[in-house]
């Protein structure tokens, strides 16, 4: 009897469970990023790693409390995600703002790693001011 189907499978039921029980990186992400935009400080405190928990604070003028946030696929290797994320800003001069929402696995559950998320947002913001002066 070939055992390779059944390896398959086994490596397969795992990634399966993550994906149907919406806890992958992609979701979390989308869920913490729906919670800013709502003003819901506590239950986005509860999708970020303890270490990042202390220094959050929502208030009215946090990153993608306004406008819109637009999220694209996660890339997950040895236990820590990017999920690319654009910030879009409100009003009539709109401007879009590319950053990565950053998670790693923590007590087996995707968390928004605030810190590393920031650092990615300054990484944007340069990046625009560098753009802007050289046009």
């Amino acid at each position: 009897m070939n055992s390779m189907p059944l390896r398959m499978l086994m490596l397969c039921v795992p990634l399966l469970i993550g994906a149907c029980s919406g806890g992958g990186p992609d979701a979390v992400a989308g869920d913490f990023w729906d919670k800013v935009r709502a003003g819901d400080e506590a239950g986005a405190k509860a999708l970020l790693t303890k270490q990042s928990r202390a220094g959050f604070k929502l208030e009215r003028d946090s990153p993608g409390r306004e406008g819109e946030v637009r999220l694209g696929k996660a890339s997950a290797q040895d236990g820590i995600a990017t999920v690319s994320t654009t910030l879009v800003g409100a009003g009539d001069h709109a401007t879009e703002l590319a950053m990565s929402t950053v998670l790693v696995l923590e007590d087996g559950e995707w968390r928004v790693d605030w810190n590393q998320t920031l650092g990615s947002m300054l990484g944007g913001i340069m990046g625009e001011l560098m753009k802007g002066m050289a046009e």
